[in-house]
């Protein structure tokens, strides 16, 4: 039979051998499209063509946020224009002041556990230099990411960085050398290690070059 089939945020090689283990399974001209945030998946399964989806523009964000929110295609009142702004930098989905001021230092629970799953998913290894990233080497070039975690964990880090590549929690800038996490990732490694020092006034992660500091 002919079949248009859509495998939708696809997190476990067990999933796509159940439901299209093989391009025999259906008729020809069918399509099968999976979403997935592990690359890895995808060549573990001999997926022929892949297709990174790339994020909105700031003006593309702007326009979709006000048509959502405003039923048109301008802000009204004006006087939201800031907080439309700043509901984008967060992509927290709220219009509201208070909310993203608390977004910005604390996830939204659903959005947690959407990205606590590629965490949780990671070897133990790779969580600690995820965390590292996430606080202190955001936004760094490759070399210096590798060079300082190799210094601290005393062996490369090649392999590790390249399966948080492969999961989608950090990619390669747009200037091509760099490295960065979204902000709501970055934030969610931030909110792993404060759940992890709910006991402690303070926690020095990892590399020790940063110390997230939280009320007790």
């Amino acid at each position: 039979m002919k079949v248009l089939l859509v495998l939708d945020d696809v997190d476990d090689s067990k999933q796509l051998q159940a439901i299209a283990g093989e391009p025999d399974w259906f008729g020809g001209g069918s399509r099968v499209i999976i979403t997935t945030r592990d690359t890895h998946l995808l060549k573990l399964h001999a997926v022929e063509r892949t297709y990174c989806v790339h994020g909105l523009n700031r003006e593309e964000s702007f326009k979709l946020l006000i048509w959502k929110a405003f039923k048109t295609n301008s802000v009204s009142p004006p006087s939201y224009a800031d907080v439309v702004d700043c509901a984008i930098t967060h992509a927290a989905g709220h219009v509201w002041e208070s909310a993203l001021d608390h977004f910005e230092k604390h996830l939204d629970n659903k959005i947690h556990n959407m990205l606590r799953v590629s965490f949780d998913a990671l070897g133990k290894q790779e969580q600690s230099v995820f965390l590292d990233i996430a606080c202190c080497l955001n936004g760094y070039t490759l070399e210096e990411i590798t060079n300082l975690l190799q210094a601290h964990y005393g062996r490369s880090m090649k392999y590790h960085i390249r399966v948080l590549d492969e999961k989608s929690l950090i990619k390669n800038g747009i200037w091509g050398k760099k490295w960065i996490m979204h902000d709501l990732i970055e934030n969610m490694g931030k909110e792993i290690v404060l759940e992890e020092s709910l006991d402690m006034p303070g926690r020095k992660h990892g590399l020790g070059l940063l110390t997230l500091e939280y009320p007790g």
